[in-house]
């Protein structure tokens, strides 16, 4: 079982999504692996959250973004929620905006994980997708459906595929720049505690 940051993420309003696939990851991946929840980002006045980051060493790290409750893709637009509540998203431009940023901060601090092979993702986990889905934008090699989530080996197979497959080009992620981005990222985990003492003061 991988290592997991915070041990007990800070819970947030996403219908059990974000811990859906946390748990999917977490039964699945080798020992060796880390999975980080909520990595917040700062870039200047912008501030991003990775949902979830998978490090892995051997292969790469992946960055994923959670979309709970009912995702629909029509026309290249894609929605949560269905009727009145529906309202529009951008989980494909949200993860590709966190991996860029997270690539430049680690570039901009000298972690060779920024030279890594990466991928990214996008979990619907409420969601079956069709083995026929066809977006440019998003290939289905780099979504996260309920049906791999459910058991959690099929998602896993997904994740090391779309960071070899989508890498970049980049070489495996070695265990002391695997170490070196732990340290990094765990350090911008908020904890349940942290979140409780902010609200307090």
């Amino acid at each position: 079982m991988p290592r997991t940051h915070p041990e007990q993420p800070v819970s947030r309003e996403d219908d059990g999504a974000l811990q859906r696939v946390r748990q999917a990851l977490r039964g699945h991946l080798p020992a060796r692996a880390d999975v980080l929840t909520g990595v917040v980002l700062q870039d200047g006045a912008t501030t991003l959250e990775v949902d979830l980051l998978v490090v892995w060493p051997g292969v790469g790290l992946a960055v994923i973004e959670v979309a709970g409750g009912h995702v629909s893709c029509l026309d290249g637009a894609w929605w949560q929620g269905s009727g009145a509540g529906r309202r529009r998203i951008d989980p494909v431009g949200r993860v590709r905006s966190t991996t860029r940023t997270l690539l430049g901060l680690l570039e901009r601090d000298g972690l060779a994980a920024a030279r890594s092979a990466t991928g990214q993702l996008v979990a619907v986990p409420h969601v079956y997708v069709p083995a026929t889905w066809d977006a440019p934008e998003a290939p289905r090699g780099t979504l996260l459906d309920r049906a791999q989530l459910t058991d959690g080996g099929p998602a896993v197979h997904a994740v090391r595929r779309a960071i070899t497959n989508h890498g970049g080009g980049f070489p495996p992620l070695d265990d002391a720049a695997a170490a070196a981005l732990v340290d990094w990222a765990a350090g911008r985990v908020p904890t349940a505690t942290a979140v409780a003492a902010d609200a307090r003061g």
